[in-house]
């Protein structure tokens, strides 16, 4: 974890946009990832 937070704070500085693109990519995949989970155990 304390590894991706140090890359999300380095894209901060460098390139704000790619990392707000990341960080809402990376939420949608947990979302669906949950959802597929869920449906699957039912």
């Amino acid at each position: 974890m304390s590894e991706s937070l140090n890359l999300l704070m380095l894209n901060n500085t460098t390139a704000p946009g790619i990392n707000w693109i990341m960080v809402i990519a990376g939420i949608l995949l947990l979302g669906l990832s949950l959802i597929m989970f869920f449906k699957l155990r039912k």
